[in-house]
Order: structure tokens, then sequence, then C-alpha cells
């Protein structure tokens, strides 16, 4: 009936359908059809994300200049302490894969850190946009860790941003992520950035 309203196929339906449902927009239920996902919830963030790796790097990592220093920002008091626990711990993933040439690893890593700096952002909506934002440039990470100069600027700009953290000052934290978005896409552009 719906691909005879749309006026398409059954096939062309179908395939359409699934599309929704690996974006996350729709949810299938066996026995019960197709529903539309819950506004907010996790799972539509994938067609967000999906969005966000077909941008260009440069466009991805400039939003995340713009929002993720205020999505520190957010950190509540009670919670800076985990979230620098939890960024310290990413970090140290992050340094072992990069020293033992474990680039996915440790660009797992990256993303990880990041994801947990932004977790209490002060909506759903900018936290599901910055985790999108922050999965879309994991290819990017990957191919900064893989240069051995820019892995060792890039490993010494989340120290700056987890150090402050750590101290309680969630100000020079989102100040230093700030700048470490920045030159982010140009680590391995210009070799005197990653000195």
């Amino acid at each position: 009936e719906l691909a005879q309203t749309l006026g398409v196929s059954r096939g062309a339906l179908r395939e359409g359908l699934r599309s929704l449902e690996s974006a996350g927009l729709l949810h299938a239920r066996v026995g019960n059809g197709r529903f539309v996902a819950l506004a907010g919830s996790e799972t539509a963030s994938a067609a967000l994300t999906s969005f966000m790796q077909l941008q260009p790097i440069g466009d991805v990592i400039a939003m995340r200049r713009l929002l993720e220093p205020a999505a520190v920002r957010d950190i509540p008091a009670t919670k800076i302490a985990v979230v620098a626990a939890d960024a310290l711990q990413s970090l140290q993933h992050m340094r072992r894969a990069t020293a033992r040439r474990q680039y996915v690893q440790a660009a797992t890593a990256h993303t990880t850190f990041h994801s947990s700096l932004v977790r209490y952002a002060s909506t759903r909506l900018l936290r599901q946009l910055l985790l999108g934002l922050i999965r879309a440039s994991e290819t990017a990470e990957l191919e900064v860790l893989r240069d051995q100069q820019a892995a060792k600027h890039s490993l010494a700009r989340h120290q700056a941003i987890a150090d402050p953290l750590a101290a309680g000052d969630v100000e020079e934290a989102a100040r230093q992520v700030e700048q470490h978005l920045e030159p982010a896409f140009t680590y391995l552009a210009d070799p005197q950035q990653s000195g």
C-alpha cells in the first residue's frame, strides 16, 4: 500500500526502509513492523554520524572547535574528577596503542577521550551533535597518529587538556580543547606545528 502511495516498487521501498533503519531513524520489531525512532534516542545519532562523515574534515573540526569547549565548560563540578580520570585513562590507552603502532586502537581511544569530555553537554542535542562530529573525526585522527611527529604533537595537546581538568580547572581545559582543535587538521600539513 505504501509503495503504491509513493509510486515506487516494493523492492525500492524495502531498500529505503532498510536504509532508514541502518541510519537509526527507524526500528524494526520482528512480527510488528518498522517504527520511527523516538526523538532524542541514542540510536538516532547514527544518522547524524553518517551525515557528519560525508562532510569535509575541516568543516567537522571547525564545528567541534566552536562547540566542544562549551561542553567542557558544562561539566558539573561534582563530575570533574570522574571526567578527568576517564580522559587520563583514554590518553594512556592512546599512548600505549600509538607506541605499539596499533593506530586503530589509538584512534578509538582518542574518540573515547573526547567523548568523555562532552558527556555532560548542556543539552542532549548538543551531546549527540558533538558525538557525531567526534566519531566523524576518527579517520582523520588515525592519519595523524600514523605520523610519528604528528602523533607526538597530538598526544601533547591531549595531555594539555587532561592536566587542567585533573586540577579542576574546566575553563583552562576548555581553552586547551579550542587550541587543540584549531590546528588539528594541519598536524600533517605543517611539520613546524608537530615539533
